[in-house]
């Protein structure tokens, strides 16, 4: 059985939980694959990776701009070159520059030499079989012994001020000397100014380990909200013209949005009116043959609004602007989508996959049914307001910006979190509902 060894940078943690389980189904043995997650305490463990590296068979570089930097990363792969192991490298995030990116001279012209599998568009049948053909490949041409090492000395640890030892999964325990103190004071009254006075937190990161379920409340109504902290993000992407230019938008106070699509049990027992019910029945599945009308006034129901464009992008995204909301990988069980192409997927019970929520605890923003905003479609840099009163109440100049992608997608291209589509605001669809937001005051 093979060894595996994965090194890996922790900005790309969120890809590495969902490739363990592949390699794993090849793999079968547990322990047949190491990449930091079981180290403890008190163990020296700059040698502990260097013996796993040495036992290993298959030595697999998760490749990112971020690992590409990392002095650790590039030790551990030095490390493998001395001891000539099988290398497998594997991109997990789109580079710039192109492939092998940035790293040394020494390590690009290595890497250059070398047939890589190519993942940073996520998780899929296609991608998926690249993997386990390229794992089988190394594994067949493995030699049956240990070829001599390179030179005779291990690679020595990276010399790195303020440096990150890695001993969990994540690599996240850090070495803080005598200003320990100050920086836990400083950082709780940072955390606490990010819930309750609208200081932005740093990356995603950061506000799911203050709250991993999301900062929830459920309002008189019944309806459970979850809390989106004041930042920043990138909204918009250079995929298509529709969603240029990528602009930085920022919000100064925070704001509430509805954890779960509104649900058809919900909309009838808060009072919603709509001329056509929903064609997929079920009171925990989310409301659909809705008109923008009917969402908007069903919001104001319960004193509260339909998200703006910006506000709905920014639950989805948050401050790393990640391109699904659970990450820049896509992963094809982490929504409800016509994955298999039959067009005549359903929706779901909202909430289903909870995997998909977002970074603050929304469900099901990619997938299921597409949603209502209150925003106008117009181009980024239009000088109109696309929060003003239409002209009309019908017509192409009242059309609504629809996010989220539905279950008749077939395409990950439209359940990305920047993909933004228009509806006329009188036309109800059935695989288009909504939720509703409110500001935190």
């Amino acid at each position: 059985m093979a060894h595996i060894f994965i090194s890996y940078s922790s900005a790309d943690h969120h890809f590495i939980d969902q490739l363990i389980p592949l390699i794993r189904r090849v793999t079968v043995v547990e322990r047949s694959v190491w990449f930091n997650d079981e180290m403890s305490g008190g163990v020296d463990w700059w040698e502990m990776i260097l013996n796993e590296i040495a036992a290993c068979d298959i030595f697999v570089y998760l490749i990112s701009n971020k690992s590409l930097e990392s002095p650790y990363c590039q030790a551990e792969l030095r490390e493998a070159l001395r001891l000539r192991k099988q290398i497998l490298p594997v991109i997990v995030r789109r580079l710039k520059p192109p492939y092998p990116g940035r790293i040394d001279a020494d390590l690009a012209s290595v890497l250059r030499q070398m047939q890589y599998v190519d993942m940073s568009g996520g998780f899929n049948y296609e991608t998926n079989s690249a993997l386990y053909a390229a794992l089988a490949r190394v594994v067949n041409t493995a030699p049956q012994q240990p070829a001599a090492p390179v030179t005779p000395t291990p690679t020595p640890e990276p010399r790195v001020p303020d440096k990150a030892k890695r001993t969990s999964k994540k690599r996240t325990t850090y070495i803080i000397r005598g200003f320990v103190l100050a920086a836990i004071v400083i950082i709780s009254f940072v955390r606490l100014g990010q819930r309750y006075f609208g200081n932005p937190p740093l990356t995603n990161a950061d506000w799911q380990t203050l709250h991993p379920d999301g900062s929830q409340h459920t309002f008189e109504d019944g309806v459970t909200m979850v809390l989106v902290p004041a930042g920043c993000f990138m909204m918009g992407s250079d995929d298509i013209f529709r969603e240029a230019p990528v602009h930085e938008q920022c919000f100064d106070q925070p704001f509430w949005i509805d954890k779960y699509e509104v649900t058809q049990a919900d909309f009838e027992r808060l009072g919603g009116e709509a001329e056509i019910g929903s064609y997929f029945k079920g009171d925990h599945r989310p409301v659909e043959f809705i008109t923008w009308f009917e969402a908007r006034d069903f919001c104001a129901l319960r004193g509260a609004r339909l998200p703006t464009e910006p506000e709905w992008e920014y639950a989805a995204r948050g401050p790393d602007s990640w391109i699904y909301p659970w990450g820049d990988i896509w992963d094809e069980y982490n929504a409800v989508w016509n994955w298999n192409r039959s067009r005549s997927q359903e929706t779901a019970d909202v909430g289903s996959l909870p995997r998909g929520r977002s970074w603050v605890g929304a469900m099901d923003m990619s997938g299921n049914v597409s949603e209502w905003t209150s925003s106008l479609l117009l181009f980024y840099d239009s000088p109109e307001d696309p929060e003003a009163e239409s002209v009309t109440e019908v017509g192409e100049d009242s059309w609504r910006v629809v996010r989220g992608g539905s279950a008749i997608d077939d395409r990950s291209f439209y359940l990305r979190s920047a993909y933004r589509s228009k509806m006329p605001n009188d036309s109800p669809h059935t695989y288009r509902g909504f939720r509703c937001a409110r500001d935190s005051e």
